[in-house]
């Protein structure tokens, strides 16, 4: 047992056993070598802030930022990472985005997101012919919440894309915090209203059909003992007209049964 540092000369290791596992410094790196290295400790193991870990390479490659954790491969298994579980109850595996206002990292004090603050993303870089630095697509969690509070904070997902032609990256498509998907920020499907609304960015809905075959669009409602009743309404293709910000029905097209089962179309105008 030493009393005091041991100090070995750079470039002169510590070699155990004849299998080759060996320690060895240069001065500024240290080197551990061998078949198969196993790190037991009783304690976490810490990487200190500003440094990284590289998996399967010998340096840390760069994009639109200097990551500090990579996994870097020529293969599939070089290159995929797996979160796995194995418990006997409905728990899964988890990848959990964290993001605080607060500028020191865990120190006790909480500084709440605004709206519109990303609070996790995934973005995709193709190799461009000059760098990895064309973001080409991403999936990101927002805030959608103008007024978020603890354990209350609306959110929303959001799709972005580059087009191709020399254009930029966009927003493509967006789920927001009240269920509605909005396109190209423009045309909305919603349910706010327990309907199913299209707002489209202009005033035409186009229906289009993968192929040769007729394009209908179908109004369905499921009617038992249609036969002996009185008459069934079985959907209906409605016209609105706006006026002061008062809506109404001004024509209608019915479908309906009658009471032998006979199927037919109204048209009424208010």
């Amino acid at each position: 047992t030493a009393g005091t540092d041991i100090n070995i000369p750079e470039d002169v290791g510590l070699t155990f056993g004849n299998d080759g596992e060996k320690i060895e410094g240069d001065g500024t790196d240290l080197t551990i070598s061998g078949n198969k290295i196993n790190l037991t400790p009783t304690e976490d193991v810490f990487v200190a802030n500003g440094t990284g870990l590289v998996i399967g390479h010998t340096a840390q490659i760069t994009n639109s930022q200097l990551a500090e954790l990579q996994v870097l491969g020529t293969g599939a298994a070089d290159s995929m990472a797996i979160l796995g579980r194995w418990s006997a109850d409905t728990g899964a595996p988890e990848l959990a985005f964290v993001k605080s206002r607060d500028p020191a990292i865990a120190d006790g004090s909480f500084a709440i997101v605004v709206n519109g603050d990303p609070v996790g993303q995934l973005r995709f870089y193709p190799d461009d012919g000059a760098d990895f630095q064309t973001m080409a697509a991403q999936f990101r969690g927002v805030v959608d919440d103008a007024s978020p509070a603890a354990g209350d904070i609306g959110m929303a997902f959001v799709w972005s894309q580059m087009p191709g032609g020399a254009g930029a990256i966009a927003e493509t498509m967006r789920l927001t915090a009240a269920g509605s998907l909005t396109f190209n920020q423009a045309s909305t499907i919603s349910t706010a209203t327990g309907n199913l609304t299209l707002a489209p960015a202009s005033n035409l809905v186009d229906i289009y059909p993968a192929s040769t075959a007729v394009t209908r669009l179908r109004i369905t409602n499921t009617l038992t003992g249609i036969n002996g009743q009185s008459e069934s309404q079985l959907g209906s293709l409605d016209f609105y007209t706006s006026d002061s910000g008062n809506e109404g029905v001004q024509a209608r097209i019915l479908g309906f049964a009658d009471t032998n089962g006979r199927m037919g179309l109204k048209f009424i105008t208010g």
